[in-house]
């Protein structure tokens, strides 16, 4: 049965005789705890994951803790005591995933309330939505955002169906493509030149799928038959709005490629037969030529074709999870997740690769990546929970956006037009089979 808390956001010891109140703000977001001024606007003290004490006054002093997490709900208790006597202030629970803001007054007669305290809408922060609840949604998920910074997501829907929702600025539309109960393993979406969606998946006998919205109804094609699980595909368009697919046969052919010219499919393979294939990911650069990253037999695996033929570069050990873009000179960038368990970053400079250390990550991040106007990276990932790090120039800056270890796999991120962050993932935090998929944004909040 689903737990349920008392939300304590009232007063433990009240007192309407006082009659001098100095007003603290207690705000939560993220994991992080800062204690304000309502007056003045100073911070006292941004604690994370730690107990600290804080200084009120010259009287006084306060230690702020944690208290548990609710597994099912993910709410944490925060606590705030008076240090000189032990006595408890007051007891607030509070979503990591959605923030909170409560008061705290302190009155000259050491009584002590905490009263609710509406959420700012103008301020920027992380918000979680659930875009899907139909039970059991949200795998493989892949999000790409529109020029009217409008939503799309495609994923994995019950009984192995796909499905795509959009968001058209006012409320999520969704509707199921793919309704046989065959779609298998990874989705890829990509919106062309119109802002059609395209996606490309496996279905479970290994045929590559290929699915595109032509303005009236939804187009499918078969690409290739693998008679193989797990054929990792990844989609690309180029600037006609044709199609490139990489995927691995690795109980046969290894790596394969395909692209359409407009009339017919052709079909490549790549790395030799029984090859280690797995995790591909491609992408195109500004002459239409095809960039792959790959877990192969002797690691991270880049190739790309420069017009006339295929060039192979191996970067560094690999352990599944591959996610490549190629920036606005062509530079690939790669995040992926190393033979010792650490997501790192890799980028070519334009004389050799560099590679960065962003997390240690014993399971699979499911990372994914995208680039901003300033070509920085941005990377979600699981590890525990949803993750974001992105580089800001100088350096790299993690945030956990979500804690319980049941959210938060099966990512996907893009950003819009102003560079804010948006991430696809899939939570199974609550009791089967109400497994959803949110969608989870920074900056102001929406309707």
């Amino acid at each position: 049965m689903k737990k349920k808390f008392l939300n304590l956001s009232f007063i433990i010891l009240i007192s309407l005789l006082s009659s001098t109140v100095t007003t603290c703000l207690l705000h939560m977001s993220n994991g992080i705890v800062k204690v304000t001024n309502k007056s003045s606007g100073d911070i006292y003290v941004s604690v994370a994951d730690i107990t600290k004490r804080i200084q009120i006054n010259e009287e006084e002093t306060w230690e702020i803790s944690w208290r548990g997490t609710d597994t099912y709900d993910g709410n944490t208790e925060v606590a705030a005591y008076n240090v000189s006597t032990g006595n408890l202030i007051g007891v607030s629970w509070f979503n990591l995933n959605d923030g909170g803001t409560e008061i705290f007054e302190v009155h000259d007669d050491g009584v002590y309330r905490i009263i609710s305290y509406p959420e700012e809408n103008n301020v920027e922060k992380w918000h979680i939505k659930t875009v899907d609840n139909s039970g059991e949604v949200g795998k493989y998920t892949s999000i790409k955002i529109d020029s009217n910074d409008n939503i799309h997501i495609s994923y994995h829907g019950n009984h192995d169906n796909l499905k795509y929702a959009f968001y058209d600025g006012n409320e999520w539309k969704i509707e199921t493509i793919i309704n046989d109960h065959t779609v298998y393993g990874y989705i890829t979406l990509i919106l062309d030149s119109n802002e059609k969606p395209h996606i490309c998946y496996d279905d479970n006998i290994g045929t590559i799928k290929y699915v595109f919205y032509d303005g009236n109804k939804w187009q499918i094609e078969t690409v290739d038959y693998n008679n193989t699980f797990n054929v990792y595909a990844s989609l690309a368009l180029d600037s006609y709005d044709y199609p490139h697919i990489a995927y691995c046969d690795y109980v046969y052919t290894g790596l394969k490629y395909a692209n359409y010219d407009g009339n017919i499919w052709h079909k490549f393979s790549l790395e030799e037969q029984y090859s280690n294939c797995r995790s591909s990911s491609i992408s195109l650069d500004s002459n239409n030529y095809p960039h792959i990253s790959y877990d192969g037999n002797f690691g991270l695996t880049y190739l790309y074709f420069d017009g006339s033929g295929w060039n192979e570069e191996i970067i560094d050990s690999c352990w599944l999870d591959t996610y490549l873009v190629i920036d606005n000179n062509d530079y690939p960038h790669i995040c992926y997740q190393s033979s010792d368990y650490y997501l790192k970053y890799a980028y070519y400079d334009g004389n050799t690769w560099q590679t960065e250390i962003i997390d240690y990550c014993w399971d699979s991040p499911y990372c994914s990546m995208t680039i901003d106007s300033n070509g920085y990276p941005h990377i979600s990932y699981y590890k525990e929970g949803l993750k974001y790090a992105y580089y800001d120039g100088n350096t790299w800056n993690v945030e956990r956006i979500t804690t319980n270890e049941n959210t938060g796999k099966y990512t996907s991120i893009a950003l819009d037009s102003n560079d804010k962050p948006h991430i696809s993932y899939y939570d199974y935090s609550d009791d089967y089979p109400n497994w959803n998929l949110k969608h989870a944004y920074f900056g102001l909040k929406r309707d």
